[in-house]
């Protein structure tokens, strides 16, 4: 983006070539990082300042013509330049390229708040959003969400489907007391408020990874599907190894014990452990993903798990063949694969593949 200024250029005067510019124009900086004070895990845990990224604010003032999108980068930070340092505001919607908070306790509107800077330059000027303005259940979807975003793009630069700013639903009330949930419908991910059994399901992390690892997939997929239990299964996959523990949703049930949905460290297997349900059968793949990350280790793990679903599966057992294709390194898993023997006892452990095919493989 180019600075607003007084821009002076020189041009060929035969072919229109511009051979020169600069801005004539003083400017003014203000720098800083923009932080919240999130719930490193689930409801009710000790804050920790962490980056808010990826927002997108607006700035006025300060000799601007009109309002300048001012971003911050992966780690929160911003430069706001303006030719004069006074006057300037930043209004800072939670709201930025990859998410933007809607909350429903607030009659659907985006949490925000407007900041007056300093008239001085250079400003270092830090800013830590807190309430009353932004929600705590906001602020942690909304840096969670950025996480997950930004773990799946660290995977797979090229995947640009999830690159939108997804809408982010906070404080869905409950359709009953106990009726507690979240939820991706295509459009956009939903969390509900807390109820007499359960913790607000936005302040749990791994319960938002576990919906933005539906977004993923889904978008990976189109226009084709997974089944239901590859869906889920993935998701718990992606929230786990985005917190390097197979936990989902501690803090979910406050009080009881357990007190999490699931863990994906406790195998199951095809097909005694299938019950037709997708959350519970989706353990079964989750379960064959953590062994496996536990054995080879989470960044080569997590590689084969993403790349494979360019296979475009919906059983296990075709996704485990995608996953050999993906770990192959000459087109022919037949002759085995970097990673044969690991994968296949893994594999097979949990029930998945056909093993009517005997591969002759020497490591």
């Amino acid at each position: 983006m180019v600075p607003a200024g007084w821009w002076i250029g020189f041009v060929d005067a035969g072919d229109g070539t511009l051979l020169w510019r600069f801005n004539a124009g003083h400017h003014v900086e203000a720098t800083g990082q923009v932080t919240a004070d999130i719930e490193p895990m689930t409801q009710g845990d000790p804050l920790i300042q962490s980056p808010m990224p990826h927002l997108l604010m607006v700035a006025t003032g300060g000799g601007l013509a009109g309002q300048l999108t001012v971003p911050t980068d992966g780690k929160g930070n911003y430069v706001l330049t303006t030719p004069d340092p006074t006057g300037r505001q930043l209004r800072i919607p939670l709201a930025g390229a990859y998410g933007t908070i809607v909350d429903a306790a607030a009659e659907f509107a985006t949490p925000e708040s407007l900041v007056a800077l300093p008239g001085t330059s250079p400003l270092e000027f830090p800013l830590n959003l807190g309430s009353p303005q932004y929600p705590q259940s906001a602020l942690d979807a909304y840096h969670f969400g950025a996480l997950a975003h930004d773990y799946i793009k660290g995977v797979d630069p090229s995947l640009h489907a999830v690159d939108f700013s997804v809408p982010i639903i906070v404080d869905y009330p409950l359709p009953g007391a106990n009726l507690c949930n979240a939820f991706w419908d295509g459009k956009q991910l939903v969390f509900f408020t807390a109820g007499d059994a359960c913790a607000n399901s936005a302040r749990v992390a791994t319960v938002v990874m576990h919906e933005y690892g539906h977004l993923v997939t889904d978008h990976q997929y189109r226009p084709f599907f997974p089944s239901g239990a590859m869906h889920e299964g993935f998701s718990d996959y992606q929230a786990a190894t985005m917190t390097d523990q197979p936990i989902i949703g501690p803090g979910w049930r406050p009080g009881s014990i357990p007190d999490y949905i699931r863990r994906i460290d406790v195998d199951r297997a095809f097909p005694g452990d299938a019950s037709g349900e997708s959350h519970n059968d989706g353990l079964i793949i989750a379960s064959t993903l953590w062994d496996l990350r536990e054995l080879l280790g989470a960044a080569l793990v997590d590689s084969l798990w993403h790349y494979a679903r360019y296979g475009y599966a919906d059983n296990f057992d075709d996704y485990f063949v995608d996953f050999l294709l993906t770990d192959d390194d000459n087109g022919n898993i037949y002759d085995g694969t970097p990673h044969f023997t690991p994968i296949v006892n893994r594999f097979r452990a949990h029930g998945i593949g056909d093993y009517g095919i005997h591969v002759s493989h020497h490591p």
